[in-house]
């Protein structure tokens, strides 16, 4: 029997759930993902209580992970799975995790029984609480550290240690937030932190010493056998004249068959702030190489940017691509509105557009992601939707101020709404208002340097998307405990359709602290019944990172309060 407790809903309805489920003993999963308020003093005993649990999930929730791993370590004998978030706001002493586990030798107890472990890191320091379940977790097989927030270098580090020192592992999972500071080619011996300055989202299976992100050279050599490449692939190539050569022969030589998450990644030979760009040379090896990828339904394309004359539309020539449903491409890849009709006509399953221009260490320039001036007359020109169905989400990031209105008005309606740090001069009224031209927009996040959490013009905005229920506010205006707790109330009284507003914030006191504040509506959803919770973890779909194309973490999408 599985039970879950929804985000707002309280430890009591858990308690009546397990009633009917015929007891404590008779449950074998509990969910409590999502449940950032939950009473955790009341809650604690109940899972203990819970002796044949098998799957325990409580990543963004109000429980401490000192305690989940206490849980895991000392009261669930029969646990195989575990998710559960580490983040914690100082540094994890070994004064503080000696009395989570039981001592003596860590391989001859503990959860002997635990398999599969996904664990949330807020920060580098927190991965001693992570250390300390998997050194009595014996059996541990497979194991998924997704990073939320600190220093990525460090992050990798501890997480090669895991590698090194959890000798039973099958697989390891790397997801992140955060984008790999650096843009390198990996150079042998291939491992771990090297894949990882690459792609920050990757997985290795030992059975068959296969990494997840693979390099194009490697595929094209005289002497490698014919391989069938796995479902999510990243695939990483230098650019130089016979890049398009060996795509083309990687593509004829190798089963892409299996393929149905892509990245494709593009990285100069050398040191440059310049992005390469694939000109007109990469015509005829794009069309061979869309077409072997006949099953593919993500593809990620963010760091592959195109010159002019050449554009996503070489991913779609003779009907390429048509199981597509997701696409993360940099701005220079929809530079005219027939890119859009394309995919469009050619993807009738298609529902989530993410673009996106990102600094990866020295990369920071596009000469097509930077020109604005070809896209005022596409903008112009441009009459009706896109997609006539809509879009289930639009993601938005550092694009351009003329491309970011075109796309929003191209790509109405979507039901969910990210956009990162554009446009640049934010006009947050006339967002709204063009917004609500157009129905459907249930989820808003909005991540950004200029806004202002205590803008007085807030709720009136807001007011106008009818059908929005979350709003995500990822904000760099410092502000008071107080003064952002009294805005998001404000706010949210006055906008009786919300069921959620979360929001960060840097501490005015300290930027460097970043704050939060998850308000909920109750049950009943009535005026007055509500939630605030202050400084817990982040809710739901708190992200503006794409996951396309890419391995993803867990949990990161919208749950209905109901």
């Amino acid at each position: 029997m599985n039970v879950r407790l929804r985000a707002n809903e309280p430890v009591s309805r858990l308690a009546e759930q397990l009633k009917a489920a015929g007891g404590a003993l008779a449950v074998a999963e509990l969910d409590f993902t999502n449940c950032v308020d939950v009473d955790v003093p009341h809650l604690l005993p109940v899972i203990a209580e819970c002796k044949q649990l098998q799957r325990l999930r409580c990543a963004a929730c109000a429980i401490p992970s000192s305690d989940v791993v206490r849980l895991v370590v000392q009261q669930l004998p029969h646990l195989v799975e575990v998710e559960f978030s580490c983040l914690g706001r100082r540094d994890s002493s070994g004064a503080e995790i000696d009395p989570i586990v039981p001592s003596g030798n860590p391989r001859s107890g503990g959860a002997s029984n635990l398999r599969r472990v996904y664990c949330e890191v807020g920060r580098d320091s927190n991965f001693a609480r992570l250390r300390a379940l998997m050194e009595h977790s014996p059996n541990a097989a497979h194991l998924h550290v997704h990073l939320l927030g600190g220093d990525f270098c460090k992050a990798v580090r501890e997480c090669h240690t895991l590698i090194v020192t959890c000798t039973r592992l099958e697989t390891f999972t790397f997801t992140s937030e955060l984008p790999s500071p650096f843009q390198i080619e990996p150079v042998v011996p291939l491992f771990f932190a090297k894949f990882a300055a690459v792609c920050a989202n990757i997985r290795y299976h030992w059975s068959n010493n296969l990494w997840s992100c693979l390099r194009l050279q490697d595929l094209v050599v005289d002497s490698v056998e014919r391989r069938c490449m796995p479902f999510q692939t990243v695939l990483v190539a230098i650019q130089d004249q016979k890049t398009p050569d060996r795509i083309l022969l990687a593509s004829q030589k190798h089963t892409w068959q299996h393929v149905r998450q892509l990245c494709l990644v593009l990285l100069p030979p050398s040191q440059t702030c310049v992005y390469p760009a694939a000109g007109g040379s990469y015509l005829d090896c794009l069309r061979v190489f869309s077409a072997r990828l006949r099953h593919v339904v993500e593809v990620n394309i963010s760091t592959f940017h195109f010159a002019t004359g050449l554009d996503v539309s070489a991913l779609l020539q003779e009907g390429s691509l048509q199981f597509l449903q997701s696409l993360s491409a940099p701005p220079c890849g929809f530079r005219c509105v027939s890119a859009l009709r394309r995919l469009s006509l050619h993807c009738p399953d298609f529902r989530e557009l993410d673009v996106r221009f990102e600094t990866r260490g020295n990369l920071s320039r596009c000469e097509g992601c930077e020109d604005e001036s070809s896209l005022v007359a596409e903008f112009r020109n441009c009459t009706g939707p896109a997609f006539p169905n809509g879009l289930a989400m639009l993601t938005l990031c550092y694009v351009r101020d003329v491309m970011c209105r075109w796309l929003i008005e191209c790509c109405c309606p979507m039901a969910t709404l990210r956009l990162s740090y554009c446009p640049s001069k934010l006009d947050f009224g006339r967002l709204c208002s063009t917004l609500a031209d157009s129905t459907g927009t249930s989820c808003f996040i909005l991540q950004h340097h200029i806004f202002r959490l205590d803008d007085v013009d807030l709720p009136t905005n807001v007011r106008r998307l009818a059908d929005l229920r979350y709003l995500y506010l990822l904000l760099e205006t410092p502000l008071s405990p107080n003064a952002a707790l009294l805005a998001v109330t404000n706010a949210c009284q006055s906008l009786p359709q919300l069921k959620c507003l979360h929001v960060h914030y840097p501490d005015v006191t300290d930027p460097a602290i970043l704050k939060t504040i998850t308000w909920l509506r109750g049950l009943r959803g009535v005026q007055g019944d509500y939630r605030v919770v202050q400084d817990g973890p982040c809710f739901q779909a708190c992200s503006t990172a794409t996951f396309i194309g890419l391995i993803k973490p867990l949990n990161r999408h919208i749950q209905p309060m109901l």
